[in-house]
């Protein structure tokens, strides 16, 4: 089962509110997020299902209100965050 398939299944597993579904979506975007960060800058090599999984959840997060988190590129993300 595909990682995002799984994680939105589990998700579902719970009776949460709206707001606790939101908030471990965002968890899990931010937790898979920055592991791809850490093993960017180290140069170590990532897995296409781990860049997969992070660009899915990405889309998902740009849906929560208030919209703060955009769809963006990481390697791009990256790149700005080091020229700054």
């Amino acid at each position: 089962m595909e990682k995002i398939t799984r994680f939105l299944f589990e998700l579902q597993q719970e009776p949460i509110e709206d707001y606790e579904y939101t908030g471990k979506l965002m968890e899990e975007f931010l937790n898979v997020e920055n592991d791809l960060i850490v093993k960017i800058k180290a140069g170590d090599e990532i897995c296409r299902d781990d860049l997969r999984y992070r660009n899915k959840l990405n889309r998902l997060v740009s849906e929560i209100p208030p919209f703060a988190i955009g769809i963006y590129d990481i390697f791009e993300q990256i790149e700005k965050e080091e020229t700054k």
